[in-house]
């Protein structure tokens, strides 16, 4: 087997940034990602994904054969069994993320759906929260399973503040949407429709005992669309 040594490949990617008078967010910058990432391949964490490694061979001068197997000219065939098998390493990782993904989605929709059927029960059913709830479940998959984890080059060209990936549409003034930031924002995303789904019964329940009528409804939606806004920014400001 050619499997990738981790801490090999981390090692030589660290000596030739170096060697380079690069910074980790210098490289990160080059391959417009987060400087998190980079840190995560120097100390064999983690392996880039298959599109990054021509750019990051152009960037550091290191042919993907050598980056990949840790020698110089190494022979064609093991070139060619190592490439194979990082691509079946990352698609191995991304098939356990998507089962991770699936049964946390799963979990999170039975927790709902005993929420609503309790909910019902007891005579609470409301058309504005069976559709709120309906949206929660729409978005929630689609954050969860459809959501590209990077955006086209343009945005990391360009100084964008508005995104249409998808069914999300996005206006944020004085954001700028990049691959260094998408990733965090996507997550918030994620555990802010998982967040809904399982909190806003609860949290409409609350407000129809504490508060005045007509605000059972408004005031989770406004608290929700708050807890949506405000950590967006912070995310996109921050990894800008």
């Amino acid at each position: 087997m050619h499997e990738i040594d981790k801490a090999r490949f981390g090692a030589i990617i660290a000596a030739a940034r170096k060697e380079r008078g690069m910074t980790q967010k210098d490289l990160a910058q080059k391959l417009f990602i987060s400087d998190k990432a980079v840190s995560k391949w120097e100390t064999g964490v983690s392996l880039p994904d298959t599109s990054l490694l021509i750019p990051l061979s152009e960037t550091l001068g290191i042919p993907v054969a050598e980056l990949l197997t840790g020698q110089k000219d190494p022979e064609p065939e093991t070139a060619v069994k190592t490439v194979l098998n990082y691509s079946e390493d990352k698609n191995r990782s991304n098939g356990r993320q998507l089962v991770r993904r699936s049964v946390i989605y799963t979990v999170l929709v039975l927790i709902a759906a005993a929420e609503f059927t309790v909910n019902n029960y007891f005579g609470y059913y409301s058309p504005e929260l069976t559709g709120i709830l309906v949206m929660s479940l729409v978005f929630s998959a689609y954050f969860f399973f459809l959501a590209k984890g990077s955006l086209p080059g343009y945005y990391d060209q360009n100084r964008i503040s508005h995104l249409s990936h998808g069914i999300v549409r996005m206006n944020l003034p004085g954001v700028r949407f990049t691959n260094g930031n998408w990733p965090h924002i996507l997550r918030v995303c994620q555990v802010w429709s998982a967040s809904m789904l399982v909190l806003y019964i609860p949290l409409h329940r609350l407000a129809a005992v504490i508060l005045p009528a007509g605000w059972a409804v408004r005031a989770p939606v406004l608290l929700a669309i708050i807890g949506l806004i405000v950590p967006i920014y912070l995310a996109a400001k921050k990894y800008e």
